[in-house]
């Protein structure tokens, strides 16, 4: 260790003698205020650097006599500088002027680096705020709806679990990260996407396509990394809504964050929390809820410390406390109601990461360690069963992520090698005593990984990524006094091409092809239970479970166009992908007690291909427009059994609850310098789910379901707007043709899983925010 200290200093050391060539300056706007935080890089050689919280900058000159410094900010047009006009060791005034335009921001989601949207070599989709505020979404899956290729479905009458399918693919195959960190695991998926609020998202940016190269083995259908937000500025901001479920039960959300900057800009914190307070919701006046109650408490912290200008510490921490209840006779204790589904949640996580670039650039490393802890005390049953005091169980998920990763820039060479290493652990306890079933199972995988880049030409980007997964899994699995033992050990390879073609300066083309593998394990869906004429439907993982692996690939072609009246863009997406030994949920048989159990084992193999297109339109007053819609086709190589019976048997040739043909629309007018108008729609084409019929026996009938149209409408009035204080209020409605499922199940013996199409039925918002910073 003191080898390699003396080492980097050294190199520290040398790489500062051979940069004497500095570049000094200030970057301000046209009104003369400083402005921080902003980007600088030569365009050629790609050194770097960033202005601190006064505007002031320093970095290295460039080598390249024809280079060109380029400097952007988030709100501004870039500036482009050429190197003659740069002298060096003479202070240089740079002045951004406002941007008429949405910029294309910075993700890290591609690489695991930081990069320009326009320049990623996989197409990235950015939801940030303002997405979540025109189309009034009050959590995480309300917002994912409307994003190219996304599906958020709900799952459940009684506790509203969700999930988000990607180009056709059920939720397990989506990687959900936070903060790029994998421990958005197992227990925490099954509700996770409706206890994060809009607070606590600075962004969410979505690839599509495999990426468990970089991620990990559920990368298959692609990732959702929620980047939560960073002290960046000085303010303040709260708010709070008051919506009415179908124009009658209360549903009451309420924010308030702030963040704060040092003078220098070396350090800050930024804080939030947000409460949410729901009421239950019968859509059939049956005495059973369609829409759980639900009480959430976030609240959560960003902090970052620079000693100088090359290394940043960085740390997050979110609490969460989340408690559900849907069935019958809410008023009662769980077991004294005729159906109860109960689930309290208490969530903690963390996560710290530390940075270092070298003077230059040439090389940058990190190092990061994440945690997640999540306790869930819930009750699945009724009050009709033998012992219904004996229904209540106890879950709990720790999930911990660390690693390192180095990267190396040649400019000669014109490309990047990145080295990472990292180790992920998720432990899961799931204890339900009255039904004798009991999974203790412990997932462990070192993962090491190297992705090249290289630009051989200016209009040519080249990715080629190999990642090697040690994956130790042991579990076991008591049901019903049958033990299962899962003791397996994986070594699993996966790659990754990626490739961008610079067609013209406003037409790119990108190829992805990529691996990827889901280990035979209990995951999210598992750990919900489901709840069939007052007895739980579990799930069981087969004795000879194998492992999962796809094949994907993806061609986009994204051209825009900049006229005088705006922005323009069009994206078209071809994608495919290929499922071998898929896992599938099939033969639902009644035990001995009475309780339903499906069985999780391999199929004969699936394949999902399809076209996204997307149109997207900013115009000079902010107006903007945003269209996605998707065509596909999801089915297996072999029809497959999902139930059977003494004289019946139900086979699928096609993977259940995927339309063929969904998409999404917002926008946003601006009406006059005080008012705006929001428009939102979501379409679900028809599809295929199944409806348990029969609770003694789990019989099962394939049910083709009709189209929805969510349209939603928002009025938003601002009365109050000042250098550092703005005032507005807002009054909407979500599904505002009340596109909603008419045939739910009734009474005790309904399938609490039969449900489908919109989240809410019609809803009725009034809302009013107020805060420092202007939106």
């Amino acid at each position: 260790m003191k080898l390699l200290f003396t080492f980097l200093i050294c190199l520290n050391t040398v790489s500062q003698a051979f940069a004497q060539c500095l570049v000094e300056g200030e970057i301000k706007d046209s009104n003369n205020e400083v402005i921080p935080f902003a980007v600088l890089y030569w365009k050629k050689s790609g050194l770097g650097s960033q202005s601190d919280g006064n505007g002031n900058f320093t970095m290295p000159c460039s080598n390249l006599q024809h280079d060109t410094l380029v400097v952007k900010a988030i709100g501004y047009t870039d500036a482009l500088i050429p190197r003659r006009e740069i002298t060096a060791q003479k202070k240089l005034f740079i002045q951004l002027d406002p941007s008429q335009f949405d910029l294309q921001p910075m993700v890290i989601s591609a690489n695991r680096q930081p990069i320009n949207l326009r320049d990623a070599p996989i197409l990235i989709d950015v939801l940030d705020s303002k997405l979540f505020e025109t189309t009034q979404s009050v959590s995480l899956n309300e917002g994912l709806r409307f994003s190219p290729g996304l599906r958020v479905e709900n799952n459940c009458q009684n506790c509203g679990f969700s999930s988000v399918r990607m180009n056709g693919l059920p939720g397990a195959y989506t990687q959900i990260l936070i903060n790029s960190r994998p421990v958005f695991n197992a227990l925490s998926s099954v509700y996770g996407l409706e206890q994060i609020p809009p607070a606590m998202i600075d962004r969410v940016e979505v690839m599509r396509g495999g990426g468990s190269v970089l991620y990990g083995g559920n990368a298959i259908a692609g990732t959702i990394n929620i980047i939560t937000k960073d002290p960046t500025e000085n303010g303040w901001t709260a708010g709070s809504s008051y919506a009415l479920t179908h124009f009658d039960k209360p549903d009451f959300y309420g924010f308030l964050n702030g963040s704060r900057v040092s003078k220098s800009g070396k350090s800050g914190i930024s804080g939030f929390v947000a409460h949410r307070d729901r009421a239950a919701w019968d859509a059939s006046k049956d005495g059973f809820s369609e829409i759980p109650q639900l009480e959430n408490v976030v609240l959560g912290t960003n902090i970052f410390y620079r000693p100088n200008d090359r290394s940043r510490f960085s740390m997050s921490n979110r609490f969460i406390q989340d408690a559900r209840r849907g069935g019958s006779d809410l008023q009662l204790r769980p077991h004294q109601s005729r159906v109860a589904e109960m689930a309290n949640h208490t969530v903690f996580g963390t996560d710290v990461s530390y940075e270092y670039n070298q003077p230059n650039d040439r090389w940058k490393a990190a190092t990061y360690g994440s945690l997640q802890l999540t306790n869930r005390e819930s009750y699945y049953g009724s009050s009709l069963s033998a012992f219904p005091e004996k229904q209540y169980g106890n879950s709990s998920d720790l999930s911990f992520a660390a690693g390192g990763q180095f990267s190396f820039r040649w400019s000669k060479m014109k490309s990047v090698l990145l080295l990472g290493s990292e180790f992920l652990r998720n432990q899961v306890a799931d204890f339900y005593p009255g039904f004798l079933r009991q999974i203790n199972q412990t997932v462990s995988t070192s993962g090491n990984y190297f992705q090249w880049q290289v630009d051989p030409h200016t209009k040519w980007m080249i990715n080629v990524g190999v990642r090697y997964d040690l994956v130790q899994i042991v579990g076991n699995y008591d049901f019903d006094g049958s033990l299962l033992q899962n003791n397996k050990q994986l070594n699993v390879p996966n790659l990754r091409f990626t490739t961008k073609y610079k067609a013209r300066s406003n037409w790119d083309l990108r190829l992805n092809l990529a691996s990827g593998y889901r280990a035979p394990q209990a995951f999210d869906e598992d750990l919900h239970i489901d709840v069939v004429g007052g007895n739980p439907k579990f799930i069981r993982l087969a004795e000879n479970l194998l492992p999962e692996r796809s094949l994907s690939g993806s061609f986009t072609s994204d051209f825009d166009l900049k006229r005088p009246n705006g922005q323009w863009e069009f994206i078209q997406e071809l994608f495919v992908t290929q499922l071998n030994q898929p896992f599938i949920l099939a033969n639902l048989q009644a035990t001995s007690s009475g309780v339903l159990v499906a069985e999780k084992r391999n199929g004969s193999g699936a394949q999902v291909a399809g076209l996204n297109l997307e149109f997207r339109f900013v115009g000079r007053k902010k107006n903007t427009l945003e269209l996605g819609v998707t065509y596909q086709k999801a089915v297996y190589d072999a029809n497959e059994l999902l139930w059977e019976g003494t004289e019946k048997q139900v086979f699928t040739d096609v993977i259940l609850r995927t339309p063929n043909l969904y998409g999404f629309l917002s926008s946003n007018v601006k009406m006059s310098k005080r008012s705006s108008m929001s428009y939102s729609a979501v379409f679900t084409g028809s599809m295929l789910v199944a409806h348990v019929v029969d609770g003694e026996t789990g019989e099962q009938q394939l049910k083709k379901t009709p189209e929805f149209l969510d349209l939603g409408l928002k009025y938003t009035f601002r009365w109050l707007e000042k250098k550092r204080f703005y005032l507005e209020s807002e009054v909407g409605v979500q599904n505002l043709l009340n596109s909603y499922q008419r045939d739910f199940d009734n009474g005790i013996s309904r399938d609490a899983a039969f449900v489908y199409g919109p989240m809410r039925p019609a809803t009725l918002i009034f809302s009013l925010k107020m805060g420092s910073r202007q939106p």
